[in-house]
């Protein structure tokens, strides 16, 4: 019996960091696909705009993350109405535009709930990927296994914290993510679909489309990213 049970622990011990090893060797390879160690240590700044494809009514979203600031703001306009999300020194604000078109922009602001705070501190944390340096971001990683969809092979791996559970589907042969499902801790769900990764000027692929879902609302975004050409005036509301 005790011969047993000493070769069921050694069977975990071995399974535990091969799971591990799958993980990272997925991050390792979508590293090696899209650039390099070296140029996403080197980010420090960067803003991803998304403009709605194919919509009825036109919409805009531009995310402005500095890490070593720590400062968050995501813009969404609509109608030509921008409504700003902002994370600054810990102190998490949305900024509500007021007044006609034709007038100079002014703001309502009112602290934001817990859960919309937590949500900007990850974009924060999380960077352009979750699963970059996940470890120190406050992930822990599983992989969960392969399957094939529509013939290609894909490779699931799911990264958790107290906010949210994130999983991404990697393309196992060319090591890029086709899809990436996030759960907030609420339990709202998005799913983000990604498509035609493209060189940035910086020297990284990125997906120039994404198709997100939350619950029935559906929306085809095109991406434009940029990499440290951002100060800290970029972060001011007048």
């Amino acid at each position: 019996m005790k011969k047993q049970a000493i070769f069921f622990s050694l069977i975990l011990l071995i399974s535990i960091p091969s799971l591990a090893q799958n993980v990272d060797s997925l991050v390792s390879r979508f590293v090696a696909s899209t650039g390099s160690e070296l140029l996403y240590d080197g980010i420090k700044t960067f803003s991803l705009k998304q403009t709605s494809i194919d919509t009825k009514i036109p919409f805009e979203s531009t995310l402005m993350v500095a890490t070593n600031s720590k400062n968050v703001m995501r813009t969404k306009t609509i109608l030509s109405r921008s409504f700003i999300y902002k994370l600054e020194n810990d102190k998490a604000q949305l900024y509500i535009p007021t007044g006609g078109l034709n007038r100079s922009t002014t703001y309502q602001k009112q602290n934001l709930s817990d859960f919309e705070k937590g949500k900007l501190q990850m974009e924060l944390n999380g960077g352009l990927w979750e699963f970059l340096d996940y470890q120190s971001k406050g992930y822990k990683a599983a992989f969960i296994g392969e399957s094939t969809v529509l013939g290609k092979k894909i490779s699931q791996a799911s990264f958790k914290n107290s906010d949210a559970t994130i999983v991404y589907f990697f393309n196992s042969t060319t090591g890029l993510p086709v899809k990436k499902e996030i759960t907030y801790s609420n339990g709202e769900k998005i799913e983000t679909d990604y498509a035609d990764f493209a060189l940035n000027s910086y020297g990284i692929k990125y997906p120039l489309q994404t198709t997100t879902k939350e619950g029935e609302k559906v929306t085809i975004l095109k991406n434009t990213l940029e990499i440290n050409k951002l100060n800290d005036t970029d972060f001011s509301i007048n």
